[in-house]
């Protein structure tokens, strides 16, 4: 059995194949660099990083009379973030659209993203996609509002997201008030692909290193979850990027899954997925300085009678020059880094 998991409530996102769309030229309302710098914190990372990992999208539909534009893409080999613009054709703004505090807006789309992977069968047998979603107004006085997605993806072999399609279908922008109810703001239907072409500044690094996981978790006669030892696990790959880390491992331990309600995840495999995929890391600099990574509960996990299998992407929040990187721990073991970038 394979679980994709989301990172946050919003960005539960199924992968969709073979969608035709119509996409126009644009000019971008949001550049590459604007782009990496609001994603990031207000960093503003080396013009040839920017250069490498980011292209402008470059698509947009118009419907009911509000375009959506694919602005611009930035990622690597398994991670994607992607901004959209949202504008009225006649000019005028979205009106009484109250920001939440952090200035996040209160709205969402039906939507589907997706790749175009070409192995159905690999999709059924637990391809996934794994991120996050949200709007914001990048400025108020062009009257447009922004959506940003950030995607990770697992379960392929060989995954590489560069030189594939990007599809993207949105339908109706709802607008939730501070008691959540929603408002259909715009009807619409956008149907948008754009190629994925930045160039994947991935480096792989040495695999099979060894370390632990904190253990599973058992029922007892009356219920209570207790934790079971820890358990050995290795490397199967891992990769860095300047946004992004991507990690394969094998736990030397099955995972026993329990059946939730249809549609949902039991909370006793909600805590074993929590457990496998939650790994503590940190990245070490070569001024000393380290980098800790938030622990991430999305990815893959696969479990034979023997083994677990288990992928994740772990997204940064700042934008890293590989040069200065010296190397990445996981867990209990540490990596180094010898490769430039």
């Amino acid at each position: 059995r394979r679980l994709s998991l989301a990172a946050a409530a919003v960005a539960a996102i199924a992968l969709v194949l073979g969608m035709g769309c119509i996409a126009y030229a644009t000019g971008s309302l949001v550049s590459v660099q604007r782009f990496v710098t609001h994603l990031f914190g207000g960093q503003e990372p080396k013009v040839e990083i920017v250069d490498k990992i980011g292209r402008p999208a470059g698509a947009a539909q118009s419907s009911g009379g509000v375009t959506v534009s694919a602005d611009a893409i930035i990622g690597d080999r398994t991670s994607i973030a992607v901004i959209f613009s949202i504008t009225k054709d006649d000019g005028t703004p979205f009106d009484g659209i109250e920001p939440l505090e952090g200035g996040l807006l209160p709205l969402s789309f039906s939507e589907d993203l997706g790749v175009d992977f070409p192995l159905l069968t690999k999709i059924a047998q637990g391809t996934g996609s794994t991120g996050s979603s949200y709007f914001y107004d990048a400025d108020p006085v062009d009257h447009a509002i922004q959506l940003v997605e950030t995607r990770g993806y697992t379960g392929v072999d060989d995954l590489s997201l560069v030189g594939r399609t990007m599809t993207v279908h949105l339908s109706d922008l709802i607008y939730y008030d501070e008691d959540m109810d929603p408002t259909i703001i715009a009807p619409g239907d956008w149907m948008l692909t754009f190629p994925i072409n930045y160039a994947d500044s991935s480096i792989e690094l040495p695999a099979g290193q060894s370390f632990e996981l904190e253990g599973f978790y058992e029922d007892d006669s009356a219920g209570i979850r207790e934790q079971v030892g820890r358990i050995a696990a290795h490397v199967n790959e891992l990769a860095i990027s300047p946004i992004a880390l991507h990690l394969s491992y094998t736990a030397e331990e099955p995972a026993t899954w329990t059946s939730g309600e249809s549609g949902h995840q039991s909370e006793h495999d909600a805590q074993l997925s929590n457990l496998l995929l939650s790994i503590p890391m940190s990245i070490t600099l070569r001024d000393g300085s380290v980098v800790e990574l938030a622990r991430h509960t999305a990815g893959s996990i696969s479990a034979n009678e023997e083994v677990t299998h288990c992928e994740t992407n772990v997204f940064f929040d700042r934008i890293l020059d590989l040069n200065e990187v010296s190397s990445i721990t996981i867990g209990d073991t540490t990596i180094e880094l010898r490769a430039k970038a």
